[in-house]
């Protein structure tokens, strides 16, 4: 895998122990800077199910 420190990411799980986890452990390889935070209270929709916590994670990487 090849690496790109200027592209970030932002991974949220929904679930602890989920997809996003294995996603960030995947990633993290590929860029330095990799965020995210608790699980989501969501299904698989998570922007239409919880667009706050969403976007309370998408906000301040969209913002740098």
């Amino acid at each position: 895998p090849g690496h790109l420190p200027d592209a970030g990411a932002v991974v949220q799980p929904r679930r602890p122990g989920g997809a996003g986890r294995r996603s960030a452990r995947h990633l993290g390889g590929w860029t330095d800077d990799l965020r995210g935070g608790g699980p989501v209270d969501s299904g698989h929709h998570v922007a239409e199910e919880a667009p706050g916590e969403l976007a309370a994670a998408l906000v301040p990487f969209l913002s740098m």
